[in-house]
């Protein structure tokens, strides 16, 4: 890729992921479902163990989580995009995340996230996470 390609995309990736974090912010964790591929090209991982393979897996797991959370905050630290083709991007960022339950507990949990976004036709879309938590990510 050219310069100013790799600069493009990574741009509108890093915007991308500042979209995720505020959508979260206001409609909850069901809004991850918006950002993710769907498909069987979708897959999440967390400390080294697959949490879903494949988007039908998340739908269901946040059909039923999001009404348990009341509010959440997610925070990017470091954000770094690397263009890997027109419509590939690597991406990795440091984070910070804040989950308020229905019953007004609170959740905090830290760590770094890394994944592949992918330029669908309605946008960049999330193909592969992983989240990594020291200790089991809680603060």
């Amino acid at each position: 890729l050219d310069a100013a390609v790799e600069t493009a995309v990574a741009y509108e990736v890093r915007n991308h992921l500042t979209l995720v974090a505020e959508t979260l912010g206001k409609d909850g964790p069901a809004a991850w479902l918006r950002f993710m591929e769907p498909g069987d090209a979708f897959l999440m991982a967390s400390d080294g163990v697959v949490t879903f393979d494949g988007y039908e897996e998340a739908e269901e797991m946040l059909t039923d989580f999001a009404p348990t959370i009341a509010r959440m905050e997610l925070v990017w630290k470091k954000l770094r995009v690397t263009a890997l083709t027109h419509d590939h991007a690597w991406f990795g960022a440091g984070y910070d995340e804040r989950l308020v339950t229905a019953g007004g507990d609170e959740l905090f949990f830290n760590g770094y996230c890394s994944g592949v976004a992918v330029r669908t036709p309605e946008g960049w879309r999330l193909r592969r996470l992983h989240w990594s938590s020291p200790g089991g990510g809680y603060e």
